[in-house]
């Protein structure tokens, strides 16, 4: 399985991030995702579950899915960008 890049990122940002502050602030901004998008995010990073997988769970099509995770990435980006701004350019 590859794992796309963005998603990569908050994995180690998230899981391998010994500052409790960040570790928070990410766990607050996963929080504020639109709960589509949230629970996209969940299964795929703590459920470590394939698209199909989880367009499978949510009954909707691989293309929503797609798009939830995208969008979610997105916001993330955009919440956390003061925290990594070294990462500004992360697309």
């Amino acid at each position: 399985m590859i794992i796309p890049f963005n998603t990569c990122i908050f994995y180690l940002l998230y899981f391998l991030n010994k500052d409790t502050a960040k570790k928070e602030r990410i766990a607050a901004a996963v929080a504020e995702l639109p709960e589509a998008q949230r629970e996209t995010f969940s299964l795929r990073m703590d459920g470590r579950l394939a698209f199909k997988e989880i367009a499978d769970i949510q009954g909707c099509p691989l293309g929503t899915v797609l798009a939830r995770m995208q969008y979610a990435l997105a916001k993330l980006r955009a919440a956390l960008a003061a925290d990594y701004s070294d990462w500004k350019e992360m697309r």
